[in-house]
């Protein structure tokens, strides 16, 4: 991505033109994540760390917020995220909010 894509999407953004992006999720109960929340400040985030580290764990937590039946604060995800025997899916929350631009103001989901 270069500066005149990121340019593009903050212009996009701020003229209300993205009908909604995530602005915050809180993951509790899921491999190892234990109620940490993480913001997202713009529409479009870069997410590394090291093998193990949660990003898989946060892009599918997000996943489930978009793709979420029921408009609640809390989603479980148990129909999303496959039960092993060494990764039991019990107890696990979302918390998430979103941003609708348009609006300028945050949508609690």
């Amino acid at each position: 991505m270069d500066i005149s894509e990121i340019a593009t999407i903050r212009t996009q953004f701020q003229a209300g033109q993205w009908q909604q992006f995530l602005e915050m999720i809180e993951i509790t109960g899921l491999r190892g994540w234990t109620g940490q929340a993480i913001n997202f400040n713009f529409p479009v985030v870069a997410i590394v760390g090291e093998n193990g580290s949660g990003k898989s764990t946060l892009l599918k937590a997000a996943a489930c917020a978009y793709e979420a039946k029921e408009k609640k604060n809390s989603f479980y995800p148990s129909s999303f995220f496959i039960e092993t025997h060494w990764d039991r899916i019990q107890n696990v929350t979302f918390n998430y909010s979103f941003e609708i631009p348009a609006l300028g103001l945050p949508n609690l989901l």
